[in-house]
């Protein structure tokens, strides 16, 4: 029993890895000056708009690399490569790198700024917008992480959900990593009907909790399944049934974020 047990054990450990160099040069590096343009770019729209919105969505979607990173990556058998890694923080004794500060600030980020002029417009619920960006949001989150898991910059590791093909995420990974955007983004658009001088502070704060909010939130049947010690097939299950509550949630993030009368009638912008 205690043999069977410590062999359960260590299934679920994550796998020592060494950091690809150059890769990680090239990608930090890269992945940085992406950063900064889009910072320029939120500094910009803050002063065309006369409002500081767009920096506090920018900085915010950052700062859900610190909220969401280290407990998503604890609970779902992922890992960072940690040998000869460039630290950004360590979390449960792993080394989270600085190329995911960046990788936060283009996914959510650069996210929220793209939705911002939807926001004004009130159009975000509208058109079946969302709904499309969902799905875009889902594949390119697959196609993403390709390249970064070829070269060992991180990996998955069993066990894990319908993962079909090993060269990239566990499917379910792509819907959950997505939803925790599109609620990011539809949190920050309520959000703007917080007066001032509150709203800056209340969205620095409530930026960064909206992507794990999302993600722990539709993944509850992954990660119970996952960490409850069940069969593959439970896993299966969990995985199969996590899709199917992110397709739930972006249903009643539309219901109740924007009802029928305001998906066909322009609503009063916060400005």
């Amino acid at each position: 029993m205690i043999e069977k047990i410590a062999q359960e054990i260590k299934a679920f450990e994550a796998p020592e890895l060494l950091m690809p160099e150059p890769m990680q040069t090239y990608v930090t590096w890269g992945l940085g000056l992406l950063a900064l343009l889009f910072l320029i770019i939120a500094i910009r729209m803050s002063l065309r708009h006369k409002d500081w919105t767009p920096l506090v969505f920018f900085v915010a979607g950052t700062l859900a690399s610190v909220t969401t990173e280290a407990l998503s990556d604890y609970l779902t058998h992922f890992t960072h490569a940690q040998i000869g890694a460039i630290p950004f923080y360590t979390a449960y004794t792993r080394v989270v790198p600085l190329n995911v500060l960046f990788i936060y600030s283009l996914y959510f980020g650069a996210w929220y700024l793209f939705a911002y002029s939807r926001m004004l417009s009130g159009t975000l619920g509208k058109n079946n917008f969302l709904w499309k960006a969902y799905f875009f949001s889902t594949t390119i989150a697959y196609i993403f992480e390709v390249i970064p898991i070829h070269f060992g910059m991180w990996q998955y590791f069993d066990p894990q959900p319908i993962w079909f093909w090993h060269g990239t995420l566990p499917p379910h990974f792509a819907f959950l990593n997505s939803f925790s955007i599109i609620f990011g983004v539809v949190m920050m658009d309520k959000l703007r009907a917080v007066p001032q001088p509150w709203r800056p502070l209340v969205m620095l704060i409530a930026g960064p909790i909206g992507p794990i909010m999302g993600h722990i939130g539709v993944g509850q049947p992954y990660y119970w399944t996952m960490n409850a010690g069940l069969s593959q097939t439970w896993i299966d299950i969990g995985g199969v049934a996590s899709i199917g509550t992110c397709l739930l949630g972006v249903w009643l993030l539309l219901l109740l974020g924007y009802p029928p009368t305001e998906r066909t009638t322009s609503r009063i912008t916060v400005a």
